[in-house]
C-alpha cells in the first residue's frame, strides 16, 4: 500500500487522502501568477437572488469591496441565464451603484494581464466604466466599454485623464470575455487591438466612476482576474477559451 494512504495509529482502516493544495502559485484557470480574484461565486454578504450586495471578497488577493449605502448597492443575481446560470453582481441602477475597496486604496498594477467577464446592459449609456479610482486622480486606470472616453470603443484601459490608451471594438448587451494587456484587448477569444499602452498604478472601485459617482455604470459584473505578468497573445487567447469553458458565452 502506498505510504501516503498507510494508518500508522491502527492495524486497519483507510488513513484518508494526503492533503492536496489546489492554489499552489496562485493558479486561476490554469495559469500561475494570479495576485487578484473577485468571483462572484465567492465572498458575498449574501446568497439570496436580487438582495443587496454590501460587501464582495476576492478569493485571492485580501482585497474586500464595500458599500453601506443602500440606495449604492449592487445587487446579486444568483443565477444568470446569460453566464450558463452561475451567479453575476448586477450595477445597473441609474448612476449610484458602486463599490470600494476596503481599506480604501489601490490594487496595484504594473506589467499584469487583466480577465473580465462582464455584459453591459445599455449601449446609450455614457459611460460603462467597470472599474475605476474613486478620486479620479491623473495617476489612475480604468476599465470601461461603450466609448466611455475620447477615442474609446468596446473594451478598453483609459488613464485618470480619461484618455483611452487601448480598446477594442465591440460595443453590445451580450455577455463578454475580455482580456486586457499593454497591448491586446481579446473579446470573446477574438484579438481586437494591439499597440502599445502603459498600466499606471490602479483601481479602487467598482461600478459609477468618479469622486461624485455621476458616471453611470449599466453592466453586469462575474469576475476581474488580475495576474502579475503580461502573458502573450497566445496566453491570452488560451485564458479567454478556459474562461470560456465554464460560462459558455462563445
Amino acid at each position: 500500500m502506498f505510504k501516503g494512504f498507510q494508518n500508522t495509529s491502527r492495524t486497519n482502516g483507510f488513513n484518508g487522502f494526503p492533503a492536496l493544495n489546489f492554489r499552489m502559485n496562485n493558479q486561476a484557470y490554469g495559469f500561475s501568477g494570479c495576485s487578484f480574484w473577485l468571483d462572484a461565486a465567492y465572498g458575498l454578504n449574501t446568497q439570496t437572488d436580487l438582495a443587496a450586495v454590501s460587501s464582495w471578497q476576492t478569493r485571492i488577493g485580501g482585497v474586500a469591496f464595500t458599500q453601506s449605502t443602500a440606495a449604492n448597492q449592487p445587487t446579486l443575481v444568483l443565477s444568470d441565464a446569460s453566464f450558463n446560470n452561475l451567479p453575476t453582481i448586477n450595477f445597473t441602477a441609474g448612476n449610484t451603484r458602486f463599490m470600494l475597496s476596503s481599506p480604501n486604496s489601490y490594487v496595484g498594477l504594473g506589467n499584469v494581464t487583466i480577465a473580465i467577464v462582464y455584459q453591459i446592459q445599455s449601449t446609450s449609456t455614457n459611460g460603462n466604466r467597470l472599474v475605476s479610482d474613486s478620486t479620479t486622480a491623473n495617476n489612475a486606470i480604468g476599465i470601461a466599454s461603450n466609448g466611455a472616453n475620447a477615442g474609446m470603443n468596446g473594451l478598453g484601459l483609459y488613464t485618470g485623464t480619461s484618455t483611452s490608451t487601448i480598446s477594442g471594438t465591440t460595443e453590445d448587451t451580450n455577455p463578454h470575455i475580455g482580456i486586457l494587456s499593454d497591448r491586446y484587448v481579446y473579446v470573446n477569444g477574438v484579438q481586437e487591438a494591439t499597440g502599445s499602452s502603459q498600466f499606471i498604478y490602479g483601481f479602487n472601485q467598482l461600478g459609477s466612476q468618479g469622486s461624485t459617482n455621476n458616471t453611470a455604470t449599466q453592466a453586469k459584473i462575474a469576475e476581474i482576474i488580475i495576474f502579475n505578468r503580461l502573458m502573450t497573445d497566445l496566453q491570452m487567447a488560451n485564458l479567454s477559451t478556459n474562461i470560456n469553458s465554464k460560462y459558455a458565452i462563445y
